[in-house]
This record gives C-alpha cells, structure tokens and sequence, in this order.
C-alpha cells in the first residue's frame, strides 16, 4: 500500500470520528428552571441550536408554539414532554427563539444545557 493511500485512509478515519463525536454542555449554558406555579413560562433560547433538557420531580410540556396543557389541544404543534428523571435532547427551529414550558409541580426544576 502506497502512502498516498495509507495517509487518504488515516484522514478519512479521523474525519469520520469527527463526524460522529457527542455532543457536548456548552461551559455556562446551563439554565435552571425552577417555576413557581405550573405555568404557562417562557425562556429565551437561541434558534437552530440543541439543547438537552433533565427534569426532576415532575412533567414538564415544552413548545416552541406557545401552546401548553392549559390552552386546549397540542396534536399539531412541535411539542416535547419530559418527565422525572428523564433527559430529553431538542433542536430549537430557525426563527424561533423563546421556548415555552409548563409544568404541574411548583416545587419541581428543569436543567437545560446547550449543545455544541
């Protein structure tokens, strides 16, 4: 085997291993959710990112629609659920930049982390 061929074959193995590294916690992105009533809250997120979402002690509606569990039907809208103790991984969509959330517990959290 040439090295030409041996050096294409090392690259094309890196570039793969890039290509599929995890994500991982942007340092300082992290945002607790801590709601007083259920809700309906917002928080300021920033469009075409990932996030990952863990929540503690109860089940949080998340949406980039505005709509929650008190206002009515949610079928069509882009909606996430999680529960306690789960970790959820959403793409926020391009021109949207305020994720709503609800929960039924006002002694729960949710810890939200940007991904890069």
């Amino acid at each position: 085997m040439s090295i030409k061929k041996i050096l294409f074959t090392i690259l094309e193995t890196i570039k793969l291993f890039l290509e599929h590294q995890p994500l991982v916690p942007v340092p300082g992105s992290g945002i607790v959710l801590s709601p007083e009533d259920g809700g309906p809250h917002t928080q300021l997120v920033e469009e075409n990112q990932i996030y990952t979402i863990t929540v503690r002690d109860s089940t949080y509606l998340f949406s980039i629609t505005g709509e929650t569990w008190d206002e009515g039907p949610i079928a069509t809208n882009i909606e996430w659920v999680c529960v306690d103790g789960q970790t959820i991984t959403i793409r926020i969509p391009e021109g949207k930049t305020i994720l709503h959330y609800s929960t039924f517990s006002s002694s729960s959290w949710a810890f939200i982390r940007k991904l890069a």
